[in-house]
């Protein structure tokens, strides 16, 4: 992980390079700590933010890996994200392949359009070693899983069986050399490459990971992926239909196909899938007048699809495009009409982008749309663990929490924002969401850092005392924070334990003094 941006750390011990505390020694140390690096999680994957919002939440993250499972790949590394790149590219010469492969059987040439086939199979097989490798995220668990065994079970409960097939004409080479394989067999196993197109999913994925990692627009995007949809799908469906004829040709039936080459094999192809005209007048046999009307048929529904995406697109970009520029007016007049400086604009774009992560968002109307109880047991469930690490609270009753936490506000402080001063009297308690910030003595001494699921300022919710410390955002930082008068009011029907959290306030207010 990078260090902190715009703040000057004064804690000596602090280490920031997880990989290099765990990798202290040894040959070839830099270029090994660099290989270790790309594999490990890193900010600059677009899926990062949206799983681990904090660099303590990343760092946790990589001495887990590095600790429990350092021969895994993490799917939100820098490896993992160039490795799906690379595999984009791979499948897109695949798609482009698998049909001429299936064309040159038409024309009765096979050129040497099998040797390369085989060398992309090959690379695919290196995939398929790769995602043993390669950790998954577990929504239902929220955590990434390295278990080598868990993570061969979803891969075979899922597309194992189809990679294997798809590649089964490039791994059978060996056998076909030595052993003479039937032409229908080997045509069988040939057809085998069509699976391929299963993965289709995983291109339209990755297509989506490299305009999050480039920031290009989601909607104008969207009508791309659909043009690029359009031609791999009508690449496919050549080769259906050219592997149809081969089996109609192996099985006797009368096909007359004139002398061409693959361009010409193609253009009927095309003219005949986009409905403009069937160029093949020499059909005898009623499977090739079937075979024609299925292509026509799909090349219709084909084409219905596209349009209706692109219609489809358009409209939602249109219209995200619109509240989007007005929206990013509002911000422009504001800022002009309140004639901000520079870097105090830049730290208002922060702020929203910080907020909502590129989704804008308004949490008044969604708390307005759902049950007090739901609002609740959402409130429950985020604060949860840092209520639990309070001592204050340990000794209240369960619906005195549940109060207390019907209490919590949220607030935002971008890197280098005062949360407390010293000197001041303090009226509430923090508690640490997502971010990092620093304690402060009145002097000016970094004493430490607190991280996700921490807390602060927990002796002003029972004495009115002024505070012995600064706390200042490190990071951008998200903070719940409990005012004292809430919580008072929410503990005033039991005076037992009131009495015992002014005690506890006060033997921690005297520990706070002695240290500072």
């Amino acid at each position: 992980m990078p260090r902190f941006e715009d703040h000057d750390c004064m804690l000596t011990n602090l280490q920031e390079d997880v990989v290099a505390h765990f990798m202290e020694s040894g040959i070839f140390i830099t270029w090994r700590r660099k290989l270790r690096s790309l594999c490990m999680i890193s900010r600059n994957h677009p899926e990062t933010s949206r799983y681990f919002k904090s660099y303590a939440s990343c760092r946790n993250e990589e001495v887990r890996h590095l600790v429990r499972h350092n021969r895994m790949i993490h799917p939100f590394s820098l490896m993992s994200l160039y490795w799906e790149f690379f595999t984009f590219f791979l499948f897109t010469a695949l798609y482009a392949v698998v049909p001429i492969d299936a064309s040159v059987l038409v024309i009765g040439h096979d050129h040497d359009i099998y040797l390369v086939k085989f060398g992309l199979d090959l690379m695919h097989m290196v995939d398929m070693v790769m995602i043993f490798f390669t950790g998954f995220y577990d929504e239902d668990k929220s955590k990434v899983i390295f278990t080598p065994g868990k993570i061969a079970k979803r891969y075979l409960k899922t597309y194992f069986i189809f990679d294997v097939l798809s590649c089964a004409h490039s791994l059978m080479l060996p056998i076909r050399l030595s052993v003479n394989v039937g032409v229908v067999t080997s045509l069988i196993i040939r057809t085998f490459g069509i699976l391929k197109i299963i993965r289709i999913t995983r291109w339209l994925r990755v297509t989506e990971l490299f305009r999050q990692y480039m920031g290009y627009t989601s909607y104008l995007f969207k009508g791309v992926r659909v043009i690029l949809v359009f031609l791999v799908v009508m690449f496919w469906a050549f080769a259906i239909n050219f592997f149809v004829e081969n089996f109609l040709t192996q099985y006797h039936v009368s096909i007359h196909t004139p002398e061409k080459d693959i361009f010409e094999i193609f253009f009927d192809a095309t003219t005949t899938l986009m409905i403009v005209s069937i160029l093949r007048d020499n059909m005898t046999h009623i499977l090739e007048y079937i075979n024609t009307l299925i292509f026509i048929c799909f090349g219709f529904g084909l084409q219905l699809f596209v349009y209706a995406q692109i219609i489809q697109v358009w409209i939602k970009y249109a219209n995200a495009d619109h509240k989007r520029y007005s929206l990013h007016k509002q911000f422009k007049e504001y800022m002009k009409y309140k004639e901000l400086p520079l870097k105090l604009q830049g730290r208002f774009v922060s702020y929203f982008q910080f907020k909502f992560h590129k989704y804008f968002f308004k949490d008044s109307d969604i708390n307005n749309m759902i049950s007090p109880f739901i609002r609740q047991e959402i409130l429950m469930h985020v604060t949860r663990r840092h209520i639990e690490k309070v001592d204050f609270f340990r000794h209240l009753p369960e619906n005195v929490l549940m109060k207390v936490v019907a209490q919590l506000k949220t607030e935002i402080y971008l890197a280098g924002d005062v949360i407390i001063s010293a000197g001041t009297i303090g009226t509430s308690m923090f508690f640490i969401y997502h971010g990092t910030v620093a304690i402060f003595t009145p002097s000016g001494k970094e004493i430490c850092h607190l991280e996700d699921g921490a807390h602060f300022g927990e002796i002003a919710l029972i004495l009115s005392e002024t505070r012995v410390a600064n706390v200042v955002a490190v990071t951008a930082s998200e903070l719940f924070t409990l005012r004292r008068t809430d919580f008072l009011e929410a503990i005033d029907p039991y005076p037992e334990c009131k009495d015992q959290l002014m005690l506890l306030a006060a033997e921690r207010l005297h520990k706070a003094i002695t240290h500072t």
